[in-house]
């Protein structure tokens, strides 16, 4: 990226475009998209914008059905501006000094009056996209890839609360299940949601469905499984993914007792107490190698698979 390029960047960050889409005669819309995941807002031909913030380079985007991008996007694309000129209209939006460009400072005086409205669901968004950002980073921490997490499968991450919820043993005498695909062709039984990420990560291959029961079969948990396994179709595997070790081995006899007519396969980790465990293992492993890991590094929380 070269200097101009550079400029660019950081004033386009700097610039608030809800604000600036405001001063342009662009209103909230009123209709049902609106989202914590964006803001729509309408434009004085009736056409659409959808906003977001984007975290990882801290600058707003939009997108219309004919194009997406940045600030500078639109002012090219949309005010018929040059690269040069774009530049020059961020930098005097931002200067409080420069009263000498008009729209700068229109766009000053909406930005310091935005619509309550509009205003609240600015803040909304923005607090949607950090708890999406925390959420990412805590599924960094556990070795997932953000990118690469099937929400499908296991349930939207949007917060923190919904990593811990992957973390943690579902409630006593409770089962915990992944959605299931017509495809699917093995069950898979864990501990926790989290190893039923990781099992799909290494083994799954998009034909797996999974159960997590916790690390002990109470009698609920015990009644439920058994109607579960007396249900089980023909074609299906079932594969016992329980952690390894003298508990692992247990919960695994305990579940065969349970449809002892069943075959069932055993299929602990290669390493590491647990599936997640083993993902977390393999994700630091990368980092210490210089690679990029599966789910890269989570620098600022903390989740831990034990």
């Amino acid at each position: 990226m070269d200097s101009h390029e550079m400029l660019v960047a950081r004033f386009e960050r700097a610039l608030d475009l809800p604000a600036y889409l405001e001063s342009r005669g662009f209103r909230l819309a009123e209709t049902g998209n609106q989202s914590r995941e964006h803001l729509a807002m309408e434009g004085p031909r009736g056409e659409t914008l959808l906003l977001q913030k984007d975290a990882t380079r801290n600058v707003w985007t939009y997108s219309d059905p004919e194009s997406r991008g940045t600030a500078v996007t639109f002012l090219e694309r949309r005010e018929g501006l040059d690269r040069q000129a774009s530049l020059e209209l961020l930098i005097a939006c931002v200067d409080e000094r420069r009263r000498d460009v008009p729209a700068a400072v229109q766009y000053r005086e909406h930005l310091r009056a935005m619509p309550d409205d509009l205003r609240q669901a600015r803040a909304d968004h923005l607090a949607e996209v950090e708890r999406n950002r925390d959420a990412n980073k805590g599924l960094e921490c556990l070795g997932v890839d953000p990118r690469a997490f099937d929400a499908w499968r296991f349930g939207t991450v949007r917060s923190r609360d919904d990593v811990g919820n992957l973390v943690a043993e579902p409630k006593p005498g409770a089962l915990w299940a992944s959605k299931y695909r017509a495809t699917d062709r093995v069950v898979v039984f864990v501990e926790r949601p989290i190893d039923a990420v990781a099992y799909e990560r290494r083994h799954g291959g998009q034909e797996a469905c999974y159960i997590a029961t916790g690390g002990s079969l109470d009698a609920e948990r015990s009644r439920r499984l058994s109607h579960l396994l007396a249900e089980a179709k023909g074609e299906m595997r079932v594969v016992i993914g329980y952690g390894n070790g003298h508990r692992g081995e247990e919960m695994a006899g305990q579940l065969r007792a349970l449809a002892p007519m069943l075959p069932m396969e055993r299929q602990g980790p290669e390493f590491g107490a647990r599936w997640a465990e083993q993902m977390q293992l393999e994700a630091r492993h990368a980092r210490s190698l210089g690679r990029k890991p599966q789910g890269g590094p989570g620098r600022d929380l903390e989740f831990s698979v034990g």
